[in-house]
Order: structure tokens, then sequence, then C-alpha cells
């Protein structure tokens, strides 16, 4: 494959996406030979104190300044913008890249100046850049953790690890160097992008006619070790009915499904809609009975010839149990 046809393959959406990536990255290499410094570009990146600067709060969230974090992290975003641009519509995709990165930056901008609000450095909000990949990133892994929950990675063939577990493992991670003050704003970026996303995914996100997915597998809870629900819980459930009251986040109704016990949704009608729990798991089920069906149809016609639509009724029974 030429790199031409390599390029055609790549949807639209995110190969604009892209180019804007590495066009902010060129535009900061030639600030700098013009004189205006390499380490800090508060034309492209959100400094707090100059945080007027309006446009930045767009441009922040695709800027790269180091090369080596534009190739790697851009490579992973050509990787999972192109996979969520293929399954969602290019609409439907930029519409979750906006949202996660303009509303992470902003938020961590804010945070920034509750750290200078706290620690009175001046430092914090003078020479602190907010920019990077690292918020849209963590946000394709929650949508990778909501879209393919139980498939297993393999690290150099040692290590095997769930993607439902990867959000929760790299904001670890994140966070232990937050403490130790090796990183600041990646940390608030990476935080803020996966609570962004999930919000979305989890409430406002429109698919195969279902607002959200309320399922008890992409709970607030599910980020947290088991040992930690029972005190998780409770506290989703209070913040989720509080939400609700400020109109700050959208009730379950009669067209969202419902769980009885459901981290974060405590307040929902008293007894769960008819069908409710199978329309809520339609599209991971429908995922799961086509694999299941295409193995059955190969093997009944391997064996006794039989016809493929006699396995149908069979996955269907496995995929509800």
């Amino acid at each position: 494959m030429n790199l031409s046809s390599a390029v055609r393959n790549v949807p639209p959406a995110t190969r604009s996406l892209i180019l804007t990536v590495v066009s902010l990255y060129l535009v900061n290499v030639l600030v700098g030979l013009a004189g205006y410094g390499w380490d800090r570009t508060p034309l492209l990146s959100v400094v707090p104190s100059k945080a007027f600067h309006v446009w930045t709060f767009v441009t922040a969230g695709f800027f790269e300044s180091n090369l080596i974090a534009l190739i790697a992290n851009g490579a992973s975003f050509l990787f999972a913008a192109k996979y969520f641009e293929q399954i969602w519509g290019s609409s439907e995709f930029v519409r979750f890249v906006g949202i996660v990165t303009i509303a992470s930056v902003f938020q961590a901008t804010l945070m920034v100046f509750v750290e200078y609000a706290i620690w009175a450095n001046p430092r914090l909000i003078t020479s602190t850049e907010v920019h990077g990949l690292v918020a849209i990133l963590c946000g394709f892994l929650v949508a990778f953790k909501q879209a393919v929950p139980e498939h297993t990675l393999s690290l150099f063939k040692v290590v095997s690890i769930r993607v439902k577990r990867l959000p929760s493992l790299l904001l670890a991670f994140l966070f232990v160097l937050f403490v130790f003050q090796v990183i600041n704003t990646t940390f608030l970026l990476a935080l803020f992008g996966t609570v962004t996303a999930w919000i979305y995914i989890r409430f406002y996100k429109v698919q195969d006619g279902i607002h959200g997915d309320r399922s008890e597998s992409f709970s607030f809870a599910s980020f947290f070790p088991e040992s930690l629900h029972r005190f998780i819980v409770p506290v989703s459930n209070s913040t989720f009915n509080l939400l609700v009251s400020l109109k700050l986040c959208p009730p379950l109704t009669a067209a969202l499904p419902t769980h009885s016990n459901s981290s974060d949704t405590a307040l929902a009608n008293p007894k769960p809609l008819p069908g409710s729990d199978v329309a809520d798991a339609e599209r991971r089920r429908a995922i799961a009975l086509r694999a299941l069906d295409m193995r059955m149809q190969s093997a009944a016609g391997a064996s006794s010839g039989q016809e493929p639509s006699s396995a149908e009724p069979a996955a269907a029974t496995a995929a509800s149990t």
C-alpha cells in the first residue's frame, strides 16, 4: 500500500485533525526560530495569566510542543480517531472530540488558578502551559472501555490488561507522577478528559436510538476497584441526584434504559421498564451475537451442513444469559 492510498483510507475528520496537530507543531517551531522562544508559546497553548486568548482553548488540545510527544501521541490519536470515526460517523466523532478537548483545557486552566490560590506561587499562572493531546487520548480510552470492555491487550506477551481497566490504570500512574510533582497539567488534562468523556457517553451520546449508556458496567464506580464500590456508589448516587435536581444532568425517562442497582441512577423510576436491561446492553450484545453467529455457522457448515439461520436463536440465547 503506497502513501496516497494510506492517506485516502483515513476518514476525513481524522485526516483534518492530524493535519491540524502537525501544523500547530510547525507553527511552534517557526515561532521559536523567529525568536519568540521554544518553551513558551501563548499563541497556541493556554497560559493562565493570558487566558483571555480565547482561541487557545481550542488550539491547546491539539498542540504538542515536543517532537517525541507529537510522534507518540499523534500515532495513538490516529489509531483511535480512525476507529471511532468509522463506527460513530464524522459528525458525532467531531462533536465528541470538540467537547472533550475544549472542556478539559478549560477545567485544567481553572485548576491551575485553584493551585495558585492555595500555594500563592505566581509561576503557576505565568509559566504553566496547558496543552497536549492527552485529554482526548484519555477520552478515547473511556470510549474503548464502553465499546469493547472485555477486549484484552497483551504487553510484550507478558502482561495482559482488559480494555476496561486502562483509563483507571493510566490515571493512577499519572496521579503518582503528579503527587511527586513530575507533571502537573498533563495529569489535570488526563483527569478532566476522562471525566468529560464519561459524562458525555454516559448521559448524552445518542447511539442506536438510546441516549447514553446507563449500564452498570459503565457506571462511575466501574472505574474503581470493587472493594471501593460501597464507598463510591453512595457518593455517585448523591451527586447524580443533585445534578438532576439542578437540571445539569438528564434524568432517566421512559426512553432510557434503567437499572435498579445502578451506581448513579438512584432516583430512577422505582421499577425498571420491561426489557430495559436488554435495551441497555444491546450494543454489546449485538457485537457478541454477530461473532458467535459466525462461529456457529462455520462449525455447523463444516460438520453437518446445518442451515446458517439455525445458529441465530442459539446465539441469541447465549448472548442473553
